[in-house]
């Protein structure tokens, strides 16, 4: 949750200037044997919410550790994460303008 430089979390390199992002909820519901996960927020890149649950299953796994999340989300160094869900059952709810 909150604003973080996702420059790690995107393959799309034309939005250079533009990886600050926010995140406004997350919310984790278990339906039977599956998760459903939903994600709001300020603008998403490609393959970012992808990214992100690839990032936090490899968390779950071992893979990765908090420090080293932490460091991926301050964008320091341009590092693209290499954990990424398939898009099988990804869905887009609905997309508002202001």
């Amino acid at each position: 949750l909150g604003t973080h430089d996702f420059k790690n979390f995107t393959i799309k390199k034309e939005d250079q200037e533009k990886f600050i992002r926010t995140i406004t909820a997350i919310e984790v519901n278990k339906k039977q044997h599956q998760y459903i996960v939903k994600f709001q927020g300020y603008g998403f890149m490609t393959h970012m919410v992808r990214m992100i649950m690839g990032t936090c299953l490899a968390y779950v796994q071992g893979k990765l550790t908090l420090l080293e999340i932490d460091t991926l989300l301050k964008g320091q160094t341009h590092q693209p994460v290499s954990y990424k869900v398939p898009a099988k059952g990804l869905i887009l709810e609905g997309v508002t303008y202001e």
